[in-house]
């Protein structure tokens, strides 16, 4: 048993606002990337290879939890095409919504007793396994000075797969995703935490004001986090994650690492990295330049000239986190662990190139996880 978190200053958070809403759709059973990777195209394979990684830790499975929070202990549950953003409380979801969005139905069959076509009322089971995803909505704040990062979970909505009973071959047909509903626990003093699960996934550090006002399917939720346009949709003042906290999280992940205040270890190995090994994953480059020299009148002087990391390159992060829950009152708690920076784009270290006129080109984007690293406790 784990005791419940301290409140995180709003004070120290380095990401602003104080209260920053971020939407997070994340895959709680490797059977949700399979089904949602089948549909992207050959053109949008980076997409595709998103990493994932989940290890149970608890007693009981998240999606076991939620099914049971919402039928069983009759915890309130939300509409989820409002967002709860400033102590915002949504409306409530009728019952019957919420148990059709669980898959719960009954079902209106005849059958044949001495003769007789009677009917009979058959009750389509709620299925657990059909939810294997979480859309998340969180507030995020980061200590600069404790270099530690906290996730508030403010909403919890399930997602679960859908399918149709093709009338042809009778099987059933995967049609899409959907959110269920949303569960809005807080965490209290006297709440009592039990691991639940490790995870290691990737986030796309897109714009989510466009983000906030997509209400329609979890899976449309999802192409928003990921289309690169939201990073060119902003408003004033937005509680949302927008380009201000994205370049802010991502100077914490780097600057502290050159400057050498804090470690960077590699992603596969764990193996610590020099500040050098550290330049080479960024990119960092550098270039000799010819000067003028006034007293021998030639141009004889070289100057080396760094190029710092092009940050704009960094369009995702992996975060490793550590989740804990009380299974009665479905508050959550997410520990972050460690975070790692991930470059997108014209790799200089992708051998792969054509020329174009001036310009290099890679043939195609390629990914790179730069380094990780490690919160403080």
């Amino acid at each position: 048993m784990i005791p419940a978190p301290g409140v995180f200053g709003q004070s120290t958070n380095a990401l602003l606002p104080s209260g920053l809403y971020v939407n997070s759709l994340i895959p709680i059973d490797t059977g949700f990337m399979k089904t949602y990777n089948h549909s992207y195209p050959q053109s949008m394979k980076l997409f595709q290879q998103l990493f994932y990684e989940i290890t149970p830790n608890g007693k009981t499975k998240l999606n076991h939890l939620i099914v049971k929070g919402m039928t069983d202990t009759k915890l309130p549950v939300y509409d989820v095409m409002e967002f709860p953003v400033d102590d915002h409380i949504p409306p409530l979801m009728p019952a019957g919504e919420m148990l059709g969005n669980l898959g719960y139905a009954v079902d209106t069959v005849f059958v044949e007793k001495n003769g007789v076509l009677e009917k009979k009322l058959m009750p389509n089971e709620i299925n657990e396994d059909e939810i294997d995803a979480v859309y998340f909505t969180e507030k995020w704040s980061f200590d600069a000075v404790a270099y530690k990062m906290k996730k508030e979970v403010v909403g919890i909505t399930p997602v679960r797969k859908t399918f149709f009973n093709d009338l042809g071959t009778g099987e059933k047909v995967f049609k899409g995703f959907k959110k269920v509903g949303m569960l809005m626990p807080k965490a209290g003093a006297k709440d009592v935490f039990e691991p639940l699960l490790k995870i290691k996934y990737e986030f796309i550090l897109g714009n989510e004001d466009m983000l906030a006002m997509e209400t329609d399917t979890a899976a449309g939720c999802f192409h928003q986090i990921m289309s690169f346009s939201g990073f060119q949709i902003e408003k004033t003042n937005s509680p949302f994650f927008n380009s201000y906290s994205r370049n802010k999280l991502i100077d914490f992940l780097i600057d502290p690492v050159l400057k050498g205040k804090t470690d960077a270890f590699d992603f596969e190995t764990g193996k610590k990295m020099s500040i050098a090994e550290v330049k080479t994953n960024l990119e960092c480059t550098r270039d000799t330049v010819v000067v003028f020299n006034e007293r021998t009148n030639n141009y004889d002087s070289l100057i080396v000239v760094e190029k710092f990391p092009r940050k704009e390159m960094i369009k995702s992060v992996v975060f490793e986190e550590e989740w804990f829950i009380n299974p009665t009152t479905m508050a959550m708690r997410k520990d972050v662990i460690s975070i790692a920076p991930v470059l997108w784009g014209n790799l200089a270290s992708n051998p792969d190139y054509y020329e174009s006129g001036n310009t290099t080109y890679n043939k195609e984007w390629r990914k790179k996880i730069a380094y990780v690293v490690k919160m403080k406790k």
